[in-house]
């Protein structure tokens, strides 16, 4: 169609009858609601050659130089934001294993009680998957996936009740 021009009455027409037969589909077939898309974490370097975590996630000894010549490492962060609050992962260049580096996926809740969900090796900044329910963590290991599953995530009402007294930006 062009711009300008007005749609014709049968191309409407035509297109609440497909509309129609999508919603039948769906009642006949059970699919009354489309699946939610998980949660993608996507880090991105935030701080290079780091010599401190200014997020307060890695103690100040993570930071000795490594490799040849010596260089300090970068740290990779996403932050996802939700309706019960936000999961934050961090991941450190130094101490990795065959491009496998250590990571941690937080949740901090609306009140600021933070929990360690995920602490663990996965891909050289490498996307973290976070089911909608919020029960596994899917990250790559060198060529594979792995999920684990946060069994009483669920069963403790999606908050933080075990506070490990971290605060997103303290000091270490």
């Amino acid at each position: 169609m062009r711009i300008g021009k007005k749609a014709s009455k049968t191309g409407r027409s035509r297109a609440m009858a497909n509309d129609r037969r999508a919603l039948l589909a769906l009642a006949v077939f059970g699919c009354a609601e489309p699946a939610l898309a998980d949660i993608a974490l996507a880090p991105v370097v935030t701080q290079h050659a780091a010599a401190h975590d200014k997020d307060g996630v890695w103690r100040d000894r993570d930071f000795l130089p490594v490799g040849e010549p010596l260089d300090r490492p970068n740290i990779y962060t996403a932050k996802v934001e939700t309706a019960d609050g936000i999961f934050f992962l961090s991941q450190i260049t130094a101490g990795c294993r065959r491009y496998l580096c250590p990571f941690q996926l937080r949740f901090i809740g609306k009140t600021g009680k933070s929990r360690l969900l995920v602490s663990d090796y996965g891909d050289w900044g490498g996307i973290v998957t976070l089911s909608t329910d919020y029960r596994q963590v899917t990250f790559g290991t060198f060529r594979t996936e792995q999920t684990i599953t946060i069994p009483e995530w669920r069963d403790r009402g999606k908050t933080a009740d075990a506070d490990d007294g971290f605060t997103l930006g303290s000091q270490k």
